[in-house]
C-alpha cells in the first residue's frame, strides 16, 4: 500500500512540476515583452534655434570674439545684430558701403544650418533640421509625416529621413516626435564641420 501511495505522490509531483515549469516560461515571456515596451528613449540633443552659421566666411569675421570656427564653418550661438552699434560684425566690413557689406556678409550665412552641441565633450555639429526615424510599422509613415507637417527627404528599407519645415520650435517638435509611440528610433541627421569634402 505504501508503494501505491508513493507511486501516486511521485506521479502527482512530476505532473505538478511540469505545470509549474510551463507557468514559469509564460511569466518569463511576459517580462521580456514588457521590457521592450517600456525601454527608455534616447535623448535628442538641442538645436540652437537662434544660432548663425557662416560657410567660408572672411577671416576678419571669424577672428571676432563672438564667432568660433570649425573646418570651413564659423558660427555664433546668438543671433547677429546688423543694425545696432553693438554689432558683432567688424566695422571695416560695414564701413564703406554698409548695404553692400551686409549683402556680402549675408552671402556667407548658411540659412539652412544651425548649431548643435553634443555630449559632455561639447562637440560642435551642424543641423539642417533633418532627422532619422525608424517606425514600429512602416504603414504609419505618411500619417506621421502629415501629423507633424514634415518633409520626407529620403527613404530607406529600415528608416526614413524627414526634415522640419522651420527651425522655429524644432526642439519642441523633436520632443513630441521622440515620445510618439509609432516610432522606436529618432536621431538628428548631423553634419560634422570638421570633415572637409574633397
Amino acid at each position: 500500500m505504501y508503494r501505491k501511495i508513493f507511486s501516486l505522490m511521485l506521479i502527482f509531483g512530476l505532473f505538478s512540476f511540469e505545470i509549474k515549469s510551463d507557468l514559469l516560461k509564460a511569466k518569463k515571456e511576459k517580462a521580456v515583452a514588457v521590457n521592450k515596451i517600456y525601454s527608455p528613449r534616447k535623448n535628442v540633443p538641442n538645436i540652437y534655434e537662434s544660432s548663425v552659421v557662416f560657410k567660408k566666411a572672411p577671416q576678419q569675421v571669424i577672428n571676432e570674439n563672438q564667432f568660433n570656427s570649425r573646418g570651413d564653418y564659423a558660427y555664433s550661438l546668438k543671433p547677429i545684430k546688423l543694425e545696432s552699434k553693438s554689432s558683432s560684425i567688424p566695422n571695416d566690413l560695414l564701413k564703406s558701403n554698409q548695404a553692400n557689406s551686409i549683402d556680402r556678409l549675408n552671402s556667407f550665412i548658411e540659412d539652412d544650418l544651425r548649431v548643435v552641441i553634443m555630449g559632455p565633450g561639447q562637440k560642435v555639429m551642424m543641423s539642417n533640421g533633418s532627422f532619422i526615424v525608424r517606425f514600429n510599422d512602416k504603414k504609419d509613415k505618411n500619417i506621421f509625416r502629415n501629423d507633424y507637417n514634415l518633409i520626407l527627404t529620403q527613404e530607406f528599407p529600415d528608416f526614413v529621413i524627414f526634415k522640419a519645415n522651420s527651425f522655429l520650435g524644432i526642439n519642441n517638435l523633436l520632443d513630441q516626435i521622440n515620445n510618439d509611440l509609432r516610432i522606436n528610433y529618432l536621431e538628428l541627421n548631423l553634419l560634422d564641420p570638421n570633415i572637409q569634402k574633397h
